[in-house]
């Protein structure tokens, strides 16, 4: 009987993965102020794009990298 519920359970917890997210990003809006290392660098980020992915770290210029 408890493997029955554990099978239950890991199937409900599959459909409310599978539901409850969403199937697109949104970005959020507004200005985004971080620093890099080495030397404290200031970078700003102003209203990134919906489903873009963007390239903050490390020696990386900021901007749009193209799709997922």
């Amino acid at each position: 009987m408890k493997a029955f519920g554990r099978a239950l359970a890991v199937a409900g917890v599959a459909v409310v993965l599978a539901v409850g997210f969403p199937l697109n990003a949104q970005a959020a809006g507004g200005t985004f102020i971080y620093h890099t290392q080495p030397g404290n660098v200031p970078h700003v980020l102003n209203n990134p794009q919906d489903e873009q992915c963007y390239n903050v770290g490390a020696g990386e210029a900021p901007g749009p990298s193209g799709p997922p």
